[in-house]
């Protein structure tokens, strides 16, 4: 018996590690762990793990790629304070080990994100001079970056994909500072639109200039509505939603 269950075991293994590539999960919803399922092949030999994203500042988001042991392994070893993080890094070797951590984090680190309902709300913001009648909000099919900030030479490439009905936004953050920009796409709460897109962003002249050039310091995020509405960085502002 013993001599079996090793067996089972290498073959589990050489599975998972066909011709030197390893598989990791990939989730049809990032904000639900629970549809994590589907599985990626990392084409890259020098990749040996697989490592998960829990965007903290995004309601939970959830991403997988593929990684380094050496690269995750020193993210990894950052402390997750869920206080003041924004984002939390943890790294597993195979589907099982990937699934019992997820389940464990989101069982008593974290939590899902609760459904959100909406209303209408009637009311104009002063520098875009949009009226705002937004009503019950139908889930767009965005798009939700392979890596995290996103690889903005594949961005072009990647299909649309359909967003929940608790993140009915199409978004995307654009952080500019001394180290350069990063890109970040996916679905979005009401919550999360009506905060930085709505309050912050559409207030702000550098984030919503026609032109939107290089910046010093920026931090915008804009959410839309529409198939693939996000992948340009700045949606057209037919897509804008109107909060």
């Amino acid at each position: 018996m013993a001599q079996f269950k090793v067996f089972v075991y290498v073959c589990f293994v050489t599975v998972m590690t066909v011709k030197g590539q390893i598989m990791c999960p990939d989730c049809t919803d990032p904000y639900d762990p629970d549809t994590c399922t589907d599985v990626q092949y990392c084409q890259d030999t020098n990749h040996d793990i697989c490592e998960l994203h829990v965007h903290l500042a995004e309601f939970n988001r959830v991403t997988y790629f593929c990684s380094t042991s050496h690269q995750c392994i020193n993210r990894e070893s950052q402390a997750c304070n869920v206080s003041t993080n924004e984002m939390c890094t943890f790294c597993c070797d195979d589907l099982h080990h990937c699934e019992m951590q997820r389940r464990n984090l989101f069982s008593t680190r974290f939590t899902t994100p609760p459904p959100t309902y909406y209303t209408t709300h009637h009311f104009s913001n002063s520098n875009t001079g949009v009226l705002s009648t937004q009503p019950s909000v139908s889930p767009s099919r965005c798009i939700i970056c392979d890596t995290d900030p996103c690889d903005m030479s594949a961005v072009p490439y990647l299909d649309a994909v359909q967003c929940s009905h608790s993140h009915p936004y199409c978004s995307t953050k654009i952080v500019e500072d001394a180290n350069g920009r990063s890109v970040h796409k996916g679905c979005a709460t009401e919550d999360f639109c009506r905060k930085f897109w709505w309050d912050l962003t559409s207030q702000n002249a550098d984030c919503m200039s026609t032109q939107f050039q290089q910046f010093q310091s920026l931090d915008c995020s804009f959410c839309c509505q529409g198939e693939g509405c996000n992948r340009p960085n700045r949606p057209a502002h037919s897509t804008l939603a109107q909060m």
